[in-house]
């Protein structure tokens, strides 16, 4: 089983750090803030996920906030700074390229900062988060997480036992693909319902829904996470403030500066907390 980044944190608080993080990322109206808000997620997403899968999902990112900073001139045509012209008077401006760069930052970082969460939240934080309040839907929600990433792992076990058998059909024509795939597909399906049927017997047998409900894991929120919970409400509320009075007549140079700062150090925080726990369990002693 994958490891859990921010293991030590309580889930409320990492949900209510992300939260900002994206709430923020869709205010911020500077390239400059969305580029510290990309550099924030990639960042974290390196630090917990050291392979190729964080690599590949920060290039796609990447490559698509370039393809929406590239499309959008040409449905955009606002802006005075004409690059060049095409299909007779239609313009490509230079102020639609920078509008469609922040657009594809927005979705880079949002899309990686949402990626970052799942690194965080596991399927138990959710039952943690939502269990009592929603017991049907986190049910749902938490079967359905968990039964994509084992729908990919069974199907690549699938297709490498019906080649060791030699069911899989030989060619490369598209029939036999498809035959082929029809019949991995059927087999997922088969296995998939089985398994549904089986957990719905353990479930009625161990009493689902029958007295109150009871956690995975009992955590308590403790000194560190209130404070963090509270340092994140002061730099969103700070955010806010220099969104707000940005260009206005009256605000000063001050407000833009402290805005920028804190939004930078609460697109690090998530890090900070990663090293901050690996040195902890690395070079301080266990108490145990």
């Amino acid at each position: 089983m994958k490891a859990k980044a921010l293991p030590f944190v309580h889930p409320t608080t990492i949900l209510v750090l992300f939260s900002v993080l994206v709430v923020s990322s869709f205010l911020a109206h500077s390239i400059l803030l969305e580029v510290m808000s990309l550099l924030g997620a990639c960042l974290f997403l390196l630090l917990n996920n050291p392979n190729r899968t964080a690599t590949r999902m920060i290039a796609i990112a990447l490559i698509t906030s370039v393809a929406i900073m590239v499309i959008n001139p040409l449905f955009n045509q606002a802006g005075d700074t004409i690059l060049f012209t095409y299909l007779g008077a239609r313009r490509y401006t230079l102020e639609a390229l920078i509008s469609g760069l922040q657009t594809g930052l927005i979705f880079a970082s949002v899309v990686l900062w949402f990626a970052g969460l799942a690194c965080a939240i596991k399927e138990d934080d959710l039952i943690l988060l939502f269990g009592n309040a929603f017991p049907s839907l986190t049910l749902v929600l938490t079967l359905t997480f968990k039964l994509i990433p084992l729908f990919r792992t069974r199907a690549v076990d699938t297709i490498s036992a019906r080649r060791g058998l030699g069911l899989a059909r030989g060619g490369s024509t598209f029939t036999t693909k498809l035959r082929n795939g029809g019949d991995v597909v059927t087999s997922l399906t088969t296995r998939a319902l089985i398994g549904a049927v089986t957990t719905a017997s353990s479930m009625e047998s161990r009493g689902l829904g029958c007295g109150r409900r009871t956690s995975l894991r009992a955590r308590d929120k403790k000194t560190i996470d209130r404070a963090l919970i509270a340092l994140i409400a002061v730099a969103f509320i700070l955010l806010l403030c220099s969104v707000f009075f940005e260009g206005k007549a009256y605000a000063s140079d001050a407000i833009t500066v402290i805005g920028t700062s804190v939004f930078f150090l609460l697109c690090l925080l998530p890090s900070f907390l990663t090293i901050q726990e690996w040195f902890a369990c690395r070079f301080i002693p266990s108490k145990i």
